[in-house]
């Protein structure tokens, strides 16, 4: 069967990792990287791991999926700013190199397209077609993207509950490290839910923090200028932190999705099914990393090919 697949992120692990048979499948991503919002950034010697940091896996099977993938306990403490108490965080699992490290070892072994944006969809021929006008025809067409770009690309159109939040997350390089008594913090202000150093996840390269504001700040600030955005992410961590020079913090990078965390739990089948076209991603069972995974898987699955 000839499959042709929409995005590279950890729903398409699921998928490939759990499809019988031999196949041949292409990967098209309009990205120039792997993992979607797994994916780190560098910047000149810095990381950035601007979108998921670490994974917390519910199940046996998937911690071996992210452990067979090189990733490792975080390293140092976790504090609920708000509550003031320590977080248990013997199950969040990181990696130095990135969380799509997981993405780019089970997809290496596949025909992987970046910087291929699709710009449409015919379900009923399985037809998809490229921004640059070629097109071309499969058995059968995964789709990982949110259901609102999805929509965009086809006649999909699903009765659903799914709320997306957007979310714009800072990287920034930090020149004194004892600013920070915990690696993480949770709950870090009413304009960032979380702020973590990479010391967290490596110790290698100059220390940098990840800032993610919370859904509220990102909806408010979303179509504001990058420069605006970094000022008030860096004045609230100044403030917050209660440090008097705010030079030590240097804004490196800002990062939007505009389809971020979906609100949705459906306990269905894990995937939506129309025509030569399926539809996987977390927004079919809810807002985590193992969801996603666990959609591809059970798409998988069905096909019984």
């Amino acid at each position: 069967m000839k499959i042709g697949i929409i995005g590279s992120g950890i729903s398409v692990v699921g998928f490939v990792k759990n499809l019988k048979g031999n196949h041949d499948v292409q990967i098209f991503d309009k990205a120039f990287k792997l993992g979607g919002r797994l994916t780190m950034h560098r910047i000149d010697q810095f990381k950035l791991n601007l979108g998921a940091q670490y994974i917390n896996p519910q199940s046996d099977e998937f911690k071996e999926v992210i452990l067979d993938a090189g990733c490792y306990p975080l390293n140092g403490s976790v504090i609920d700013a708000q509550s003031k108490e320590v977080v248990d965080a013997s199950n969040f699992f990181i990696h130095e190199d990135g969380m799509d490290t997981i993405v780019k070892k089970y997809l290496k072994d596949f025909d992987v397209h970046q910087n291929r944006k699709v710009t449409g969809i015919d379900s009923d021929k399985g037809k998809l077609t490229f921004e640059d006008g070629d097109s071309e025809f499969f058995d059968l067409i995964i789709s990982s993207v949110p259901n609102q770009q999805l929509e965009k690309l086809c006649d999909f159109n699903v009765s659903n509950e799914n709320i997306y939040s957007k979310c714009i997350a800072l990287g920034a390089s930090i020149k004194d490290k004892n600013l920070f008594k915990f690696n993480c913090y949770k709950n870090f202000s009413k304009t960032i839910s979380w702020l973590a150093l990479s010391s967290s996840y490596c110790n290698q390269s100059p220390l940098t923090l990840t800032a993610h504001l919370t859904p509220e700040s990102s909806k408010k600030l979303f179509d504001h200028s990058n420069d605006q955005i970094e000022k008030i992410a860096i004045d609230d961590i100044v403030k917050t932190m209660n440090i008097k020079n705010n030079e030590t913090i240097e804004p490196l990078k800002i990062f939007k999705w505009r389809y971020a965390l979906c609100q949705r739990n459906n306990q269905g089948d894990g995937f939506i099914k129309l025509n030569k076209l399926i539809a996987i991603g977390d927004w079919t069972l809810g807002p985590r990393v193992e969801s996603a995974y666990e959609s591809g898987k059970k798409a998988a699955m069905a096909l019984n090919i």
